[in-house]
């Protein structure tokens, strides 16, 4: 063999050689950058010993996956409560009657006269709608029966869901959209239970109506301070034992039970995941190296997006004015129009829409699409067709006159004892004004 040779083959061998070691070090180097970084967000957390977080027994949680709805309820709630590390509160509810809304049916629907759908959220509970309809059967001397599907976070995207499948269910003579100033820029949110690891699940929302959690597309419930923990190893049996433990006084159980401290691991395994960075595709590039630019440039990450942003909780909020072009939403309207069902729009007012006694104060939203302003409003009437009524006209003059009273507090918005009665008596006076011959002469055949 000519020299010649023997030094090419060795040069090729030797070049072959570099190449590997090169290779193995730039695959160590990123795995050691992708653990780094790991470690670094999570580095920042430091585990609770004794953390505060509601708990909930699976499946017994107040949310359950629909591929219609994003959530539906389920019949019974066992709950409770952590504070700081040791077994606080404990209950069983049923909450669900039988048509599959929260609250006690004081009426028959079957039989009832007038037959009321009303949509709406937390700011609308089905304490005024019962109040509601019980005074409307005063007033008009029929029988009245609404049904609520109310849920806080909940915005008029999901209301036009609900109403499409629950109109068909429940054929009624009236549907109501009672929406507060912020409805507009709450998004669709799937509320999904999934899996973490044997006994737990976790607790996540999304815009995407799928159960196929991701980082890109869901965001872990982790609202502090009270996080969410879920598990099957809460039973009914196990909290009653741990509300005998409290009453008992037995201060070692209640924080070193095994179910117990097996939730506080769940919850420190919930901030770890909520802080790990989610790691950009860009990391897996094999056109550059991150070992030479290392040395070249003292960056790894020259040029390049390392981390992505998470879906967080800033994504479940409308962004734009998508009314005019969401198709779901623009599909509910269709079919409901088809099919004859009155449909009204009822604008809940917030204390300072209150205290101006008029209609929506964008200034009092925060956040959501731009601009915020009455383009919202309109655009909504013309795809929905209906007109939107503002409630703060229709309040009784010795309830408006003092608003602040009629809601929880300055900055909680939501009803208080006495801004349930003033909401019902203003749903009274605006359906007696605008809606009840509408109503009769527009309902479908049922």
């Amino acid at each position: 063999m000519s020299k010649s040779k023997i030094f090419y083959r060795w040069a090729f061998l030797l070049i072959l050689l570099f190449v590997i070691i090169a290779g193995v070090a730039e695959f160590g180097y990123r795995v050691q950058l992708h653990n780094d970084l790991i470690n670094e967000e999570l580095s920042k957390i430091t585990e609770e010993p004794r953390p505060t977080f509601r708990f909930f027994g699976y499946p017994h949680t107040p949310w359950q996956f629909d591929p219609d709805e994003g959530w539906v309820y389920t019949d019974t709630w066992i709950s409770g409560i952590v504070t700081d590390g040791a077994f606080d509160q404990f209950k069983v509810e049923h909450p669900i009657n039988e048509y599959g809304t929260i609250g006690e049916i004081t009426t028959s629907y079957e039989e009832a006269d007038i037959k009321i759908l009303v949509f709406a959220s937390s700011y609308t509970p089905a304490e005024v709608t019962n109040v509601f309809q019980d005074r409307l059967s005063e007033r008009l001397g029929k029988r009245v029966c609404a049904l609520t599907f109310t849920k806080g976070s909940t915005g008029v995207l999901a209301f036009m869901d609900m109403a499409r499948v629950r109109a068909e269910k429940y054929k009624p003579d009236m549907i109501l959209i009672a929406f507060s100033t912020t409805c507009f820029r709450i998004n669709r949110r799937a509320y999904v239970n999934h899996p973490s690891r044997e006994h737990f699940w976790r607790f996540y929302q999304s815009v995407i109506y799928s159960d196929n959690v991701h980082p890109k597309t869901h965001v872990v419930h982790n609202t502090k301070p009270r996080s969410t923990v879920i598990t099957d190893l809460v039973t009914e049996e196990w909290g009653q034992a741990m509300l005998a433990a409290k009453e008992s006084g037995d201060e070692k159980r209640l924080h070193d039970d095994p179910v117990i401290q097996a939730m506080i691991e769940e919850y420190n395994e919930i901030q770890k995941e909520d802080a790990t960075p989610l790691i950009s595709e860009d990391f897996c590039n094999g056109w550059q190296s991150y070992l030479l630019n290392k040395w070249i440039h003292g960056d790894p990450f020259r040029g390049e997006t390392v981390i992505e942003n998470k879906f967080t909780g800033g994504d479940l909020g409308v962004k734009t004015n998508v009314y005019p072009t969401d198709t779901n939403f623009l599909k509910a309207c269709q079919y409901l129009k088809e099919n004859g069902y009155s449909v009204h729009w009822i604008h809940i007012p917030n204390l300072p829409e209150a205290s101006a006694g008029t209609g929506i104060d964008y200034k009092s939203i925060g956040g959501g699409p731009k601009p915020w302003d009455d383009t919202i409003e309109k655009s909504v009437e013309e795809v929905t067709g209906s007109q939107i009524y503002h409630l703060a006209e229709y309040y009784e003059p010795d309830a408006i006159a003092e608003p602040l009273q009629l809601f929880a507090g300055e900055r909680n918005w939501h009803p208080s004892e006495a801004g349930l009665s003033a909401q019902a008596d203003a749903l009274v006076n605006l359906y007696t004004k605008h809606f009840h011959e509408k109503g009769n002469n527009d309902a479908p055949n049922n």
